[in-house]
């Protein structure tokens, strides 16, 4: 019996498994930030174009999690209240970032200008001594 094929399936073996575990712990680091930094009025989650898969994974096990396209359209306003559109969530290390904007965001009637335009949010986070997401910096910016 020739070893070497059983050496290599046992190293692609636990290649993939080292690749599913990684995949996994991202997944989970993701939610943990979320859990931190996600504001508590977001009642559901719009995911932004472009936003990597594990982000709209871990997105959707947090909370209700939807695609721009169903957020409900009113004539009044173009971003329900209680409604965050995730724009940026990302771990560098020992650090993250969420960005967003929480609604409600109302449209103007024909003729009128609001200075009205969601709440922007920016969190940065870092990871303490025990492993755990603590919001290091946030931004606030209500127009």
């Amino acid at each position: 019996m020739n070893a070497a094929p059983m050496k290599a399936s046992l190293l692609f073996t636990l290649l993939l498994t080292a690749c599913a575990t990684t995949a996994l712990d991202a997944e989970a680091d993701l939610a943990a930030v979320l859990e931190v930094a996600l504001p508590a009025e977001a009642r559901v989650i719009v995911l932004a174009e472009g936003l990597p898969e594990t982000v709209r994974r871990a997105a959707a096990g947090k909370t209700k999690a939807i695609a721009p396209a169903a957020v409900p359209r009113k004539p009044t306003e173009s971003l329900p209240a209680g409604y965050f559109v995730l724009e940026k969530l990302a771990i560098e290390g020992d650090s993250a970032e969420l960005e967003g904007l929480l609604g409600p965001v109302p449209i103007a009637k024909p003729g009128e200008i609001l200075m009205a335009c969601g709440t922007r949010r920016r969190v940065f986070l870092a990871r303490n001594e025990s492993g755990a997401w603590e919001v290091t910096r946030m931004s606030v910016t209500v127009c």
